[in-house]
């Protein structure tokens, strides 16, 4: 989709060898009721939806089975959705069973499910997040088993439910739910269980806001939430974290 505004409503949108639905050039799209399932990215990002420059309302949708695994020499980026300066709002959504993995000598795997890059704006309320993973190869790192942000890009995540989420790698794994570099994240009225990493079991951040949020049995290496980076404007409000 490329210079429009464009509705997918009621659609399965399944095990396609590319990404299932792609939007650039400030395309508005809406998704609505739909299933983006067992899509495998013959590149290195995004097998379910790749938007660049692009606006997008996704609600009421599942998005399972989705993987990118990079191609020779290649990092990969957002088993379900990538998104490059864009603006995303996702709303009720379903992610489960969502893979990113590197491939080769140190390459990295980023956001199992989501990953946001280059100044893009990500806000998702009132999903479950369960069982997807990132993994690094070769001396690379997992970084966010269900979200990785990077490069200014900002997430704001609210009443929603992240289980068993993972990241992975030879060197080890970061924010088993979350990852969040170069940018904020705002967390509110969420619940973390399960989540495993090697750094920050449930969260990474370089900058956070962290409030009403409870996470339990999380496998930690170091802890449960980890900020990191030489910013370190954050905050922990009316939290629980408990077993980890």
């Amino acid at each position: 989709f490329n210079y429009l505004d464009a509705l997918i409503s009621e659609c399965i949108i399944s095990s396609n060898n590319s990404a299932g639905v792609y939007i650039s050039d400030n395309a508005k799209l809406r998704i609505y009721n739909s299933a983006i399932n067992d899509n495998v990215a013959d590149l290195d990002r995004g097998s379910g939806i790749f938007a660049k420059n692009a606006s997008l309302v996704i609600q009421a949708t599942e998005f399972t089975g989705n993987e990118v695994v990079a191609p020779h020499q290649y990092n990969a980026y957002g088993g379900a959705i990538w998104l490059e300066n864009s603006e995303a709002v996702i709303i009720d959504c379903l992610f489960s069973g969502n893979t990113a993995v590197g491939s080769y000598s140190n390459r990295y795997g980023w956001g199992g499910a989501i990953c946001a890059y280059n100044n893009t704006s990500l806000f998702v309320a009132n999903s479950i997040f369960e069982h997807n993973i990132a993994t690094g190869v070769g001396g690379g790192t997992g970084r966010g088993g269900a979200i990785s942000t990077m490069a200014s890009s900002n997430l704001t995540v609210s009443d929603s439910s992240f289980i068993d989420n993972e990241t992975a790698g030879s060197a080890g794994g970061r924010g088993g739910a979350i990852y969040s570099i170069e940018g904020t994240l705002n967390a509110v009225n969420c619940f973390f269980s399960g989540s495993r990493a090697d750094y920050g079991s449930a969260i990474q951040a370089y900058t956070a806001t962290i409030s009403n949020v409870t996470i339990v049995d999380a496998n930690v290496g170091y802890n449960a939430i980890e900020i990191t980076g030489i910013t370190l404007n954050s905050l922990l409000i009316n939290s629980i974290i408990r077993g980890s």
